[in-house]
């Protein structure tokens, strides 16, 4: 079984950890993801998995525009997957590699925090 409480500050969170609890942080989540778009990021949704691992949602890079999947070696430069390739309202999540990025494209990209914001700040205009 699992147990899952939300907590209001890390001391919180900590305590009921020791007692097996699995934590969940709203608030806190929700603030990051309102500052990420505050900031004035490209970034148009950011969702924090864990304390490793994001997913966040951006417009394809103009350095990309034209750029097939395979010919863009986001894992390699980055560490970065693309999980799903929104065109317009049709939402792909089986991408095949040969697809070439259009401008009109919003990628959904799963990272490492790090590896996100890296991506961004080599690649955003």
């Amino acid at each position: 079984k699992r147990v899952m409480a939300k907590a209001v500050s890390r001391e919180h969170g900590q305590l009921l950890e020791k007692i097996g609890a699995e934590m969940v942080f709203p608030e806190r989540d929700m603030g990051a993801r309102l500052a990420q778009r505050l900031t004035g990021s490209s970034l148009m949704d950011y969702i924090r998995l864990n304390n490793e691992m994001d997913i966040a949602e951006c417009p394809v890079p103009r350095k990309l525009i034209g750029v097939r999947i395979t010919n863009s070696n986001l894992r390699q430069k980055y560490g970065i997957n693309v999980i799903a390739i929104q065109s317009g309202n049709k939402i792909t999540t089986h991408i095949e590699p040969g697809y070439p990025f259009k401008g009109t494209d919003s990628l959904v990209i799963l990272g490492r925090s790090d590896d996100i914001l890296r991506f961004h700040a080599d690649l955003d205009d």
